[in-house]
């Protein structure tokens, strides 16, 4: 079987073909009392918070464009969702953005999917829902709906403050993924549209996964010292 520590995880760099910077699993990981921080998506980053077991959090993001709006709003329909790169900056943007990919089986390390949610910024619509298509990734489907919009104005068709989401629990089986999966959003009933028009709005999508951890490496045991010719061993 293949070890899971040699995976590697691949970012793509702006203005090069086939350049890229990877990072394995052993220097990408965070552990329990090491610092407290929010995993790094764009790095697929780790934490082994439990022993044997490696978590995971992405959150991909679609971001609204101007170009995309018909009669000022966004219609239904599915929108790819991306990584975010750090460097926030259009016109100088080093890291590019990365599809949200859950990688499946890697050598042992067996991808199960546990918790899927949605939320939106600076958006409403009109009973109107967002999805994503979790269901391929073993777990239930969590479904985002605003609330009705009043001709009135007296509802103004927001979203939910904390979003929809799964709901988190082991007593179940969870089902392995088989196939790298791309995640996408899908808007559906009615089109969306900004609440500040100068501002930008997005929809957010995060899915939590974990995997078997590698077995143990030299770096987990103290090793002893080779012992040299005229040297004793206790």
């Amino acid at each position: 079987m293949a070890n899971y520590a040699n995976t590697q995880f691949d970012f793509p760099q702006a203005n090069e073909t086939g350049e890229t910077s990877a990072r394995l699993p052993w220097n990408n990981f965070i552990y329990p009392g090491n610092y407290v921080a929010a995993l790094n998506a764009y790095r697929d980053q780790g934490v082994q918070s439990i022993p044997g077991v490696d978590f995971f959090r992405s959150v991909g993001v679609y971001v609204v464009k101007d170009s995309d709006l018909v009669s000022g709003e966004l219609p239904t329909g599915d929108y790819d969702l991306k990584i975010l790169s750090p460097d926030k900056r259009q016109d100088d943007k080093p890291r590019l953005d990365r599809d949200l990919v859950i990688r499946a089986d890697s050598g042992g390390a067996a991808t199960r999917v546990y918790r899927v949610a949605i939320s939106t910024v600076n958006l409403t619509g009109n009973s109107s829902t967002i999805t994503t298509d979790p269901t391929t990734l073993g777990t239930a489907a969590p479904t985002l709906t605003s609330a009705a919009e009043s001709a009135a104005g007296l509802t103004d068709g927001a979203f939910l403050e904390g979003g929809e989401f799964t709901d988190f629990a082991f007593d179940t089986a969870i089902t392995t993924l088989t196939a790298d999966t791309t995640v996408e959003a899908t808007v559906g009933v009615h089109p969306l549209k900004k609440v500040d028009a100068k501002k930008e709005a997005a929809i957010i999508v995060e899915v939590c996964y974990f995997r078997n951890a590698p077995a143990p490496s030299a770096d987990d045991v103290d090793l002893p010292y080779p012992t040299e010719s005229g040297q004793s061993e206790q």
